[in-house]
């Protein structure tokens, strides 16, 4: 069962696109979801741990990932490799998630297992 529905890279934004220099465009990629700081650390360490042939810095704001490109890189390069980067913050937080979810079952079950203990104990004290 997952813990987290996965944030997808939806449309391009293209009213919030604009011109940076004539040649490159700030693309504007929406996102199916606002993505929690954990989950925008393991996207932004997973573009970062990628090669591109043109290395672009991307930031990811509310709702949106924002990446300096021309239209041809986006769709050639860029894509590509933000979708992948997405899937591997999804998979990531996932575990994330999951692995908060067994410590705080542990923890469950540590405290139910001491307050049985202390019934037992306090059935046989005599306090007389």
């Amino acid at each position: 069962m997952s813990l987290f529905d996965n944030i997808r890279i939806t449309q391009l934004n293209k009213p919030a696109c604009r011109d940076l220099n004539g040649k490159l465009f700030e693309m504007h990629l929406e996102l199916s979801a606002v993505p929690p700081p954990e989950w925008c650390r393991f996207f932004q360490e997973a573009w970062e741990e990628t090669f591109h042939l043109t290395n672009r810095n991307v930031q990811i704001l509310d709702k949106e990932i924002l990446i300096p490109s021309t239209p041809d890189e986006l769709e050639s390069q860029h894509l590509f490799y933000l979708k992948r980067s997405t899937r591997a913050a999804n998979d990531l937080y996932e575990n994330l998630l999951q692995q908060r979810q067994k410590r705080y079952e542990d923890q469950m079950v540590l405290q139910e297992e001491q307050k049985k203990r202390l019934d037992e104990i306090e059935t046989r004290l005599d306090f007389s």
